[in-house]
């Protein structure tokens, strides 16, 4: 049973302090290329999540009233995202640990609109003391993420997609890890359970996300619990986008993000 990221990194970003919880079929949008699959996208209205120089997103910017930081975090990495973390935190070594080494902590540079991450997700070892019982729950990988309604001084809060008659999001990825992607909705409801976030294409084998190069689109519809969780978009709190971890071997990872939209 896999942990999806239960302690995050909190990174000061611009002026917000972000509290990132986590820790995982899209339709395509008029004129996308027909990226990704699935049904049809509500009234097809987009609204774009712009960051600013600092990642930051401002609720001035946006008709939703979005705002939060954009954030990295690891399970190597602590509350200041610096070491220790939960892998250390369960007595593996820190260069056993999964780790980010852009964005630096303390920092997320929006460049060209793109937020981008390099880093590398740790080789998933038994728990310490217990031969043949591997430790996802402590060794879950890393990521970026963004609040959506965090202003950096009450901390991370909650975006009401219902209310706000928001049914998706997109995005524009660059490139895929090569252990793949988890693309999550993180809710007060699943922060720091044992089966983690629901994601798109969760389900109980844990299989990444079906992220394509180029531009995704990701109904509410399509986010699910990996052990049989209902999502509820009310609830609502950030997007996550996950590089899991594996048995078989250590990886690095590279890829950024860019139009992050809500869709109506």
């Amino acid at each position: 049973m896999q942990k999806q990221a239960s302690k995050l990194v909190l990174i000061l970003l611009s002026s917000a302090v972000v509290a990132a919880g986590c820790s995982s079929s899209p339709a395509p949008m008029s004129g996308d290329g027909g990226n990704g699959a699935g049904g049809t996208v509500g009234t097809g209205e987009s609204v774009a999540l712009t960051p600013n120089d600092n990642g930051y997103i401002d609720a001035m910017t946006n008709p939703l009233g979005v705002k939060g930081s954009w954030y990295a975090y690891g399970d190597g990495a602590g509350p200041t995202g610096l070491p220790p973390g939960d892998c250390q935190g369960a007595g593996h070594a820190e260069a056993e640990c999964s780790k980010f080494t852009s964005p630096m902590p303390g920092m997320f540079a929006n460049t060209g609109g793109k937020m981008c991450t390099t880093g590398t997700v740790a080789k998933v070892l038994d728990k310490v003391g217990m031969a043949g019982m591997p430790d996802y729950s402590k060794m879950w990988g890393a990521g970026i993420g963004v609040d959506l309604n965090n202003d950096g001084i009450l901390g991370k809060g909650i975006f009401n997609a219902v209310e706000k008659n928001v049914i998706g999001f997109s995005f524009d990825l660059d490139m895929k890890p090569l252990a793949g992607l988890r693309v999550e909705a993180q809710t007060m409801v699943t922060d720091g359970t044992e089966p983690g976030n629901d994601y798109w294409g969760g389900m109980s084998s844990y299989p990444p996300s079906p992220v394509v190069v180029g531009t995704n689109v990701v109904k509410w519809t399509d986010i699910k619990g990996p052990k049989g969780h209902t999502f509820d978009p009310t609830t609502l709190e950030g997007l996550q986008f996950h590089v899991p971890t594996v048995v078989t071997a250590a990886g690095t990872y590279s890829f950024c993000i860019s139009n992050l939209k809500l869709l109506k």
